[in-house]
């Protein structure tokens, strides 16, 4: 029977298909739920560009789009049609995007499948390769991470080019090469790490012989590249030249000890991680030198297509090797790799005909299985994420850091105090933790330790300029208003807080009883919603005290009052009409004629101004300006009693005139 289930299932296509579906939806069934991460934050959740559809085709050209913070700015707009689409469809709904992922993860190794078929592999090992890839630990990074998408897209982009450029060469078919560049030019749209396409076919024809008579062949991949490299060259000439994170030893270095570490965990896939226990290195490390030997050795010693797998992983590689990267080593980064390592081990001579390889593989699948389900559990929350890092790499303040910052989030500002001591504890001159730390202080209350921590963070680092934001933050809560005014003023324009620097600037001219300012601060704040509630709160605040002053005969405060909101913005309705109304009720009606036609005439239908005007004009005896005036108001209102109020008093003007 066993035997019977077999046979069909490497036999038939569809059967071998519905087999590697079934397995990914069951091994990441457990993930669907998994809550967003630690960048998903500024990219995803409070990325306020992927709200609107409309921004769609912006993705294309605004770079900055990518996150919520500018400075964050990468070119992948596909990806941010990807999150824009998910978001259309269930908001922060986090299943949908889980799902997304999933189905990406089981897109690549549906292609992967069809490649090995290619490489001319049995159906079974290419079955057996196919499962290895669907169920291994490394590929749980890029399905669960959400943000980590880019690196599927940019898989499937370079897996579906292989494929149907083997398949356009195969069937000497141009259609097929065609859709082979467009799987490119999405993978390249999706993340830059697609570049090495064109590696990979020049690898493959190479392996099979046949390198010099397809060059004709990949000039179209070239170009496609090359116009992509102008697209993003701002961002390489910045991290290669410009502004590189380490120095060119040290980054080859480094990737050279990171290419051997990155082996064993494609090998034993036991201790992953998100924060790996790995350091820089110099040229002169005779670990360095080591491990440079191992792998060129590696390479000399395999023949066939194991070597063409091997070539495929550090061609795989090659992006993060040359462009230093602020995190040294990352596991998503093997996720095309991991494609490589397929190719290589079955490439291994006489590997199926190897003996207890049926049984043996079944275990070898199972054991990865269960690996990689329970790494989806501990990509739960960021408590456990972090919490499984810190207890991995105890010496990292990464883990710890972002332990705290997850514990405050949640509401845990004790919790949080506790991680980020802990963090200091790792290394006390910390600057991000020691302001986080001064924010738990904030949260807790405990406002004068908040501020003199953001003082001695400034102090020690006058380049973190929003620590100024921070600072005016704890200042305002402590009471301490001038000081605040003063922190506010000093944030840069470029700053990200700067609008909520303004509204809170606004907020402290309130609290200091300086009205005008506060809403002047207020309408400068832009769009910011809290600004525009509290410049609408205070200014309705404000009216209604005008207002009841009128109504008390306390015509000189309400005067006064109103002549201070209008230099808070002249173009103010109210507090001109409400000016206007308290000159009138002094008798000055010049002056209240004059209000009342600038107020007209910036205000063409608002009614009660005009009814206000001819009041005036009526009132100083100016009869035949009052009369038009009247008529002007019961032609254009559409208000019944307006209408009927200047007829009434247009009745009793003509009873007047002589």
């Amino acid at each position: 029977m066993m035997k019977r289930i077999y046979f069909a299932l490497v036999s038939r296509r569809d059967a071998s298909a519905l087999l590697i579906a079934v397995s990914v939806l069951v091994i990441y069934g457990n993930s669907i739920h998994n809550a967003f991460q630690y960048d998903d934050r500024h990219s995803i959740v409070e990325n306020t560009h992927l709200r609107t559809a409309g921004n769609i085709p912006s993705f294309f050209t605004h770079p900055e789009y990518f996150s919520r913070d500018a400075d964050k700015a990468m070119y992948r707009p596909l990806l941010l049609v990807s999150f824009a689409l998910n978001y259309a469809l269930g908001k922060y709904n986090v299943v949908s995007y889980h799902l997304v992922n999933i189905g990406l993860h089981l897109l690549c190794t549906l292609l992967l499948w069809g490649i090995l078929r290619r490489l001319e592999q049995p159906p079974c090992m290419s079955l057996l390769g196919a499962l290895f890839f669907a169920v291994h630990p490394l590929a749980s990074e890029p399905v669960n991470y959400i943000s980590s998408r880019s690196e599927l897209m940019a898989a499937a982009g370079v897996l579906g080019g292989v494929l149907f450029y083997q398949r356009g060469v195969q069937k000497g078919a141009l259609f097929f090469v065609v859709l082979s560049l467009l799987c490119f030019a999405a993978g390249l749209l999706s993340k830059s790490v697609a570049i090495v396409l064109p590696l990979w076919i020049v690898i493959w024809e190479w392996q099979r012989g046949h390198l010099a008579a397809s060059w004709y062949r990949l000039w179209p991949y070239a170009l496609v590249a090359g116009g992509y490299v102008l697209v993003i060259r701002e961002f390489l000439v910045k991290a290669v030249l410009a502004d590189p994170v380490r120095t060119w030893p040290q980054q080859l270095a480094t990737q050279v000890k990171a290419l051997v570490y990155y082996a064993l965990l494609l090998l034993a896939p036991l201790k992953l991680n998100v924060d790996h226990a790995f350091t820089t290195s110099s040229v002169g490390e005779l670990g360095v030198w080591f491990c440079a030997l191992a792998l060129g050795s590696l390479l000399w010693c395999v023949r066939g297509q194991s070597r063409q797998g091997i070539l495929w992983i550090l061609a795989g590689l090659l992006p993060t090797l040359v462009v230093p990267l602020n995190v040294l080593v990352n596991e998503h980064r093997l996720y095309l790799p991991l494609v490589g390592l397929v190719v290589a081990i079955l490439g291994i001579r006489s590997l199926e005909s190897a003996p207890g390889l049926r049984w043996g593989a079944p275990l070898l699948l199972a054991f990865l299985a269960l690996i990689t389900i329970e790494r989806n559990s501990v990509w739960s929350d960021e408590l456990s994420l972090w919490g499984d890092a810190a207890i991995k790499n105890p010496t990292a303040v990464r883990p710890v850091v972002y332990l705290g910052n997850a514990a405050r989030q949640a509401g845990e500002p004790k919790l949080a105090e506790i991680h980020y001591r802990r963090a200091l504890a790792l290394d006390p001159q910390h600057l991000t933790v020691r302001a986080n730390l001064a924010n738990v202080y904030q949260d807790m209350g405990r406002y004068d330790l908040a501020v003199d921590a953001f003082a001695k963070v400034l102090t020690d680092q006058p380049g973190m300029t929003d620590i100024h934001y921070s600072l005016g933050r704890a200042l305002q809560l402590a009471g301490r208003f001038a000081e605040a005014r003063d922190q506010y003023r000093m944030l840069p324009v470029s700053s990200p807080h700067r609008a909520l620097a303004v509204n809170n600037l606004g907020a402290v001219y309130e609290e200091m009883g300086k009205i005008d300012s506060a809403l002047y601060y207020y309408g400068q704040a832009g769009q910011l919603h809290q600004a525009r509630h509290n410049r609408g709160r205070l200014l309705g605040k404000e009216l209604l005290q005008i207002r009841q002053w009128l109504d008390a005969k306390q015509f000189h405060q309400a005067e006064n009052h109103a002549r201070l909101l209008l230099a808070a913005d002249e173009g103010e309705r109210e507090p001109h009409f409400l000016l206007a109304v308290a000159l009138f009720l002094q008798g000055r009606y010049s002056e209240s004629i004059v209000m009342n036609q600038q107020l007209v005439e910036a205000h063409p239908d608002f009614d009660e101004g005009i009814l206000q005007l001819a009041l005036a004009l009526e009132s100083s005896g100016r009869f035949f300006e009052a009369e038009a005036s009247y008529q002007e108001l019961t032609k254009r209102t559409r208000s019944i009693e307006m209408n009927r109020i200047g007829t009434e008093r247009l009745r009793a003007l003509k009873e007047r005139m002589p």
